[in-house]
């Protein structure tokens, strides 16, 4: 699989490293700084791009529940999300992952929740950074059946919890940010 959409972030060696240790060792998502005069001898960090939905709904009492799914090999806690599909724009690409991975059906209002880092594994061994887009997707159908039922576990949970259960520092603290205003109907 090809990573689409790289971003070059021009960064010092010694943001480098604090960048790293930001997303390695932190729950806060990593904001590296970048330098419009920087030439092209500087070190570069590559972001791939990648969408992510937050398939969501309202309880009776008001609160916001999340679901979560879990990743097919550690069975970490994770939110569906994946590169862009072509032919669909940001949004319905989250969309068909929400599908895939989560056996969910829903609306996505185009609108963004925000955006987190992590470092993805590849099938070769190599890493690579990626910047996920998240889009909310309020929830109107829940499939028995769907693509990755086999391979993934899927689980309903309140914010503060989500984002305690969750492995990657980045999307922890994502999902530590928001809140049920963050919520459009």
């Amino acid at each position: 699989t090809q990573c689409p959409a790289i971003r070059r972030l021009a960064l010092f060696p010694r943001q480098i490293s604090s960048f790293w240790n930001r997303v390695q060792n932190s729950r806060q998502v990593p904001r590296p700084q970048l330098h419009a005069t920087a030439s092209i001898a500087e070190p570069q960090i590559e972001f791939a791009d990648q969408y992510g939905a937050l398939p969501w709904r309202k309880r009776k009492d008001g609160s916001v529940e999340v679901m979560l799914v879990t990743s097919r090999i550690s069975r970490h806690w994770l939110i569906p999300k994946g590169w862009r599909i072509e032919g669909k724009d940001e949004c319905r690409s989250a969309l068909q992952e929400a599908f895939e991975e989560a056996g969910v059906r829903g609306e996505c209002t185009g609108r963004t929740l925000g955006r987190y880092n992590y470092i993805k594994l590849l099938k070769d061994g190599t890493s690579v950074p990626c910047v996920v887009t998240v889009f909310g997707l309020r929830v109107r159908k829940t499939l028995d059946k769907w693509p990755e039922a086999q391979q993934r576990t899927r689980g309903w949970y309140a914010l503060p919890q989500a984002a305690q259960l969750v492995n990657e520092p980045g999307l922890a603290a994502f999902l530590a940010s928001l809140t049920p205003a963050s919520f459009q109907d």
